[in-house]
């Protein structure tokens, strides 16, 4: 009993000054952290950015050697997207270099075809208002990712300190946890993008509200009811394992 106590107030702790520290740094650092997550959203318009040039190719209704340049485009984003070098890898740079105000003729120089210079131009400010989107609303996500674990880590760790019966039970809240400890490590510590593609993902980060509800039931249960569904839970894993355990009610 005191082993699994002190796991869970180990995991919890550390889960609670992980949060927290993700949570202070977007609330009091959000220049830095815009620049953290600025490739990822540079990547994510320029892919939207392929389509965006279609449709002003398609809609150009100038005189008629606008129109012969648009109908030139066309054609060039077809071959651009042939290319060995896809013309969405070649949009990434292109769009950092707009949205950081340094595309001073960024066209030619990343590789892209001269006659998409025109549609390019077009496109600019489209671009610097979807990244500009992008990014306020993916700092947003990572607020309230943040402040969630935050404070289901710091619930548990109350539970953990202080109802001291319950530590069986919250083996199985604390082994969950750990899973968006290690999301949110993975991201903050190594540099790895997981994290910001469950933010921006909408079926993933359904689920990913559907899994912090179930953490939150569980730790509800563990409070209020004694942990008698949480137990429950955990000697019926037990029974298919054939593993020799029985959790009583807290």
């Amino acid at each position: 009993m005191e082993t699994a106590r002190r796991l869970n107030l180990v995991v919890t702790l550390f889960g609670s000054i992980l949060f927290a520290a993700m949570l202070l740094w977007v609330q009091y650092a959000p220049g830095d952290l815009a620049t953290r997550v600025g490739d990822f959203v540079a990547a994510d318009v320029a892919e939207k950015t392929r389509d965006r040039l279609t449709e002003l190719a398609a809609g150009d209704e100038g005189t008629l050697t606008e129109r012969l340049l648009a109908s030139g485009a066309e054609r060039a984003l077809d071959r651009a997207d042939d290319a060995e070098a896809a013309l969405r890898d070649r949009l990434v740079p292109w769009v950092g270099k707009v949205v950081g105000g340094d595309c001073d003729d960024c066209a030619v120089t990343e590789g892209l075809p001269r006659v998409l210079a025109p549609l390019l131009d077009k496109a600019e400010p489209w671009v610097k208002e979807k990244f500009e989107e992008r990014r306020d609303g993916l700092l947003w996500s990572l607020t309230i990712f943040a402040a969630t674990n935050l404070a289901l880590f710091a619930a548990a760790l109350g539970l953990s300190a202080f109802k001291g019966r319950a530590a069986k039970h919250l083996l199985l809240v604390s082994g969950l946890m750990t899973l968006t400890v290690l999301l949110a490590a993975s991201w903050y510590v190594a540099g790895q993008d997981w994290l910001l593609i469950l933010l921006t993902g909408d079926f993933v980060g359904y689920g990913y509200s559907i899994f912090a509800g179930v953490i939150f039931l569980f730790l509800f249960d563990i409070a209020f009811l004694h942990g008698s569904i949480t137990g429950g839970i955990i000697n019926t894993i037990c029974e298919s394992l054939n593993i020799t355990a029985s959790v009583s009610p807290c």
